[in-house]
């Protein structure tokens, strides 16, 4: 811990750690501002690499211990952790996924009395690899929050980090520059297991077993089409599947042995590879490979 007077911070679930007790720098005489470790050449900037994903730090930045993610710290005290988020399973896309993030640290920040204030919330990053950017202040810190969120295959990721220092020090305009560089080179990497179990790109989409094919044609009246979607949480996909005339938006449709699929394209790389198999009195029952 850092050796400074008490003050208690309490940091919103997941995104800024577990209440912790730090010391507030003691008055001392007027000093020059320590230099900004964002002012550095990006290309001096280290590569840090973990298995979920890779940024670029300050070559200053060493890795320090963290109760939760990973943390790295500069000797002039700014100090940033990286946690992996919990994708919200409302969400229907990453840009929602980012924003119910966003309003779940607003809420917590003011149901907590704390004060702490968010400042406006930047949006950066492309369709595919959104990202938000905002901070929060309090009598004692600056904080900046940041927050990458993609689909990789079949896995939704999220990513945040939190760098902060206390408002004594480095400057809130220095702390800013540098979690607008940093959330710019942060790339997300889907886990070995998730990686290593996504079905190459030229495996059939969907099969069906000859009891899944009967019971279809059984169900299915005139005009009617077979509807599937799938969600994931952490490590487990749930498949949707519903019958009836109407197609939802962003579906793909197709013929699969002689029946009629509307697969929502949002859910392909998870659907992709799947069996569907019927048993009597049990229902349809869905193999990944």
């Amino acid at each position: 811990m850092f050796a400074l007077r008490a003050i208690a911070f309490c940091s919103m679930t997941a995104f800024l750690g577990a209440c912790e007790t730090r010391k507030a720098p003691t008055p001392s005489s007027t000093t020059a501002d320590p230099p900004c470790p964002a002012l550095a050449p990006l290309d001096s900037w280290r590569l840090i690499t973990t298995d979920y994903f890779q940024a670029k730090l300050p070559a200053s930045f060493d890795q320090t211990p963290v109760s939760k993610g990973i943390g790295f710290r500069d000797p002039t005290g700014p100090r940033i952790r990286f946690s992996n988020v919990d994708w919200p399973a409302e969400s229907g896309n990453t840009p929602q996924a980012l924003d119910i993030l966003v309003d779940g640290v607003r809420r917590e920040a003011s149901d907590a009395g704390l004060s702490l204030t968010l400042g406006p919330v930047l949006e950066r990053g492309t369709p595919q690899r959104p990202s938000r950017l905002f901070s929060v202040t309090s009598p004692n810190l600056n904080v900046v929050q940041g927050i990458v969120a993609q689909r990789i295959h079949s896995q939704f990721m999220a990513i945040s980090f939190t760098l902060e220092q206390e408002s004594s020090q480095t400057s809130a305009k220095c702390l800013e520059i540098m979690a607008t560089q940093v959330i710019d080179t942060i790339e997300l990497r889907p886990s070995p297991a998730l990686a290593a179990s996504t079905p190459p790109a030229d495996t059939p989409l969907l099969r069906l077993t000859p009891a899944a094919v009967q019971e279809l044609n059984h169900q299915l009246e005139h005009g009617e089409v077979v509807w599937l979607g799938a969600n994931r949480e952490g490590n487990e996909v749930s498949f949707l599947l519903d019958v009836g005339r109407e197609i939802p938006p962003n579906s793909r449709r197709m013929h699969i042995d002689g029946i009629a699929f509307a697969i929502d394209r949002g859910s392909e790389p998870m659907v992709r590879g799947v069996t569907i198999d019927f048993a009597p009195g049990q229902g349809f029952a869905f193999h990944r490979p």
